[in-house]
């Protein structure tokens, strides 16, 4: 769903209080609503790259009789800078050159529930529409519309692949990271490299399942496990010609375990599970209606 950039900004500062922001406690003492989005750049950088893609950009703030800090914001594609809490420093501080930082795979480290608490409350106010409608600043205001990142996961012989094709035959962006190097040799995600590709600003949908795929979770808007009974599973990598995996009696003994043991953790973290014996054209439209849903996940 596309809302006005005055929209979000609406529902941002409808959602920040003392409790969303970066501060230190001693800092958190001066926070006031005579100026709300003191403390607020951090979690809302994370929060607009979430919705919308792009880079996050961190300065150094000097100047004045203030300690020196640093400051969030964001940057798309063509160079939009976009900065929802620059108001929070005086005429005396100065910014500094921005610099690309590329954010933790799990989220922040330091102010993990205070982003986890922005989030939800702006969402929610997106979501029901609560956000109040604000004038535009310009005769032409800039509509965004939010990304959706969808992990579609689950064992050899799932049919992830064949569902990646489907949805990419109707259209959608798609990344099957079983190839083109995205998964280390010790089996694990390119973190940098997949930390990049969901800064992206597009729509994308991601099919994957490497141990370390959780710590991204936070930067998907579902994650979709395929699943089926491991007769099913074992029956299909038998007779697939595109990849010798599963041929094995060996490897089939490695998938067996592997449901027992690695199936249960990805139903944890799953947001909706699938049945992988139904008809593929249907699989992906379960996964298309996730994509146009309205509003943020």
């Amino acid at each position: 769903m596309a809302y006005t950039l005055s929209q979000i900004e609406q529902a941002l500062r409808d959602s920040w209080g003392a409790d969303t922001t970066c501060l230190d406690t001693k800092s958190l003492m001066r926070w006031h609503q005579g100026n709300p989005a003191h403390g607020q750049c951090g979690p809302t950088a994370l929060l607009v790259q979430d919705l919308l893609g792009g880079e996050l950009l961190i300065a150094e703030v000097t100047g004045g009789d203030k300690e020196e800090e640093v400051h969030y914001w964001n940057r798309f594609v063509g160079g939009i800078e976009i900065d929802l809490t620059r108001e929070q420093f005086g005429p005396h501080r100065i910014i500094g050159d921005p610099r690309v930082v590329v954010r933790p795979p799990e989220g922040p480290r330091a102010y993990a529930t205070e982003y986890a608490r922005l989030k939800a409350r702006v969402l929610s106010a997106l979501k029901q529409g609560s956000a109040r409608r604000s004038e535009p600043t310009c005769p032409h205001p800039v509509t965004l519309s939010f990304m959706s990142r969808i992990l579609i996961t689950g064992m050899s012989g799932a049919g992830k692949t064949t569902v990646l094709h489907e949805l990419s035959r109707r259209g959608y962006r798609t990344v099957d990271t079983d190839y083109d190097g995205w998964v280390l040799p010790d089996g694990t995600w390119d973190e940098p490299r997949v930390s990049a590709l969901l800064a992206s600003s597009s729509s994308l949908i991601v099919s994957g399942t490497v141990e370390n795929q959780g710590r991204f979770y936070g930067r998907f808007s579902a994650v979709v496990l395929l699943s089926a009974p491991v007769e099913v599973l074992i029956q299909r990598v038998s007779a697939r010609t595109n990849n010798s995996y599963g041929h094995s009696e060996a490897d089939q003994s490695a998938i067996r375990q592997y449901v027992l043991d690695v199936e249960p953790l990805l139903r944890g973290g799953a947001t909706l599970e699938l049945d992988a014996r139904r008809p593929v054209s249907d699989l992906a439209d379960d996964v298309e209606r996730l994509v146009a849903a309205e509003g943020p996940a």
